[in-house]
């Protein structure tokens, strides 16, 4: 049959009383749900495609602009933290009565850094100055005055930090905002932020742009 039950009525009397029964056809029922599955229609489908693409141009530069600002602030902890890093050593140097070169600082970090002339961090292997393309002697700094920092390579890419050494100046680069840098520079990273270090001033000097 085409409907669910055959539409009918009777009318039976019980002690004076009528009742009457009707049902629905599945015509009608059928036609009832399939009216409320209408779908979007074409302006709708733009109207949505249209705010999606507004969201996206309004929210793509504000991601971006988080992404920058944590790596700055990655580089300003850093660096701020390897310059308190060598003002604690110099102080000890300095409490230690020291005046010239000094392996092996005591009463500072492991016992094993090397200081210059002028008391500031160059080795942790024995050697008082930093000589260039000594890059391993930037690295052994790094690890030497600060606990637990992030990774870094001796003229190398791969870390988070990479480190190049000239005549008694290390140069720490920063790496993750550039996943795809070949070497340790700053032209050959495409990066721009990073900070050097100067082991016969203690000067740092920071790029973080």
């Amino acid at each position: 049959m085409d409907d669910w039950f055959k539409s009918f009525a009777f009318t039976r009397g019980f002690g004076g009383m009528v009742f009457e029964i009707y049902s629905f056809t599945r015509t009608s029922v059928m036609g009832s749900v399939q009216s409320r599955q209408r779908g979007f229609t074409l302006v709708e489908l733009v109207v949505v495609i249209l705010v999606l693409g507004i969201l996206a141009a309004t929210a793509l530069p504000r991601f971006m602009n988080v992404a920058t600002d944590a790596h700055k602030a990655a580089v300003a902890g850093v660096s701020g933290a390897f310059g308190s890093a060598l003002q604690l050593a110099h102080s000890q140097w300095v409490v230690g009565g020291n005046t010239g070169t000094k392996t092996n600082l005591p009463n500072f970090g492991d016992g094993t850094v090397d200081m210059s002339a002028s008391g500031w961090p160059t080795d942790t292997a024995g050697t008082t100055a930093v000589a260039a393309a000594a890059h391993t002697q930037c690295t052994n700094v790094w690890s030497g005055i600060m606990q637990n920092p992030p990774s870094i390579a001796a003229n190398a890419t791969g870390s988070d930090w990479c480190a190049v050494a000239t005549a008694n100046t290390c140069q720490y680069i920063y790496l993750k905002d550039n996943g795809s840098a070949t070497t340790c520079s700053v032209a050959g990273t495409g990066g721009s932020r990073s900070f050097t270090y100067d082991v016969n001033t203690g000067n740092l000097v920071l790029t973080n742009p």
